[in-house]
C-alpha cells in the first residue's frame, strides 16, 4: 500500500484514534468498506487489535480491525454525536446527549 493513503489508527484508554477523530464505547457510527456496504451500529469496545460495535437489529458484535481502518479498506463516521478533537473533547457541545436529556426532562412536564 501507498504510505499517502494509509491513516493514523491507534487506541489509548479503550479510546479508538483515526487520525483526529477520537471514537468512544457508546458513540454511534457508520462503517463504510471500499466496495460501498454500509453498517450502522453503536460501539461495544476497542482494543490494541480491533474494534467491536453491535449492529443496530441484529445479535452478536462484528468486528472491525484496525489494520482495516488504517489501509483506509473501513472508514468510520460518527453518527449522532459531536464530532470529537484529538483530545477527546467533543466540539461545540459539552455533552452529545445533552439535547437529548433536555428533550426528555421537557416531556415530563
Amino acid at each position: 500500500p501507498n504510505p499517502a493513503h494509509l491513516h493514523k489508527v491507534y487506541t489509548s484508554n479503550s479510546v479508538l484514534h483515526i487520525d483526529s477523530k477520537s471514537f468512544h464505547k457508546g458513540d454511534s457510527i457508520t462503517v463504510l468498506d471500499r466496495g460501498g456496504a454500509q453498517l450502522s451500529g453503536i460501539i461495544s469496545s476497542v482494543n490494541t487489535l480491533q474494534m467491536n460495535m453491535q449492529i443496530h437489529g441484529k445479535s452478536g458484535l462484528h468486528k472491525i480491525t484496525l489494520a482495516s481502518m488504517r489501509s483506509g479498506k473501513s472508514k468510520l463516521e460518527l453518527v449522532e454525536a459531536a464530532p470529537r478533537d484529538d483530545k477527546g473533547k467533543e466540539e461545540g457541545s459539552s455533552s452529545p446527549n445533552k439535547e437529548a436529556e433536555e428533550e426528555e426532562g421537557s416531556k415530563e412536564d
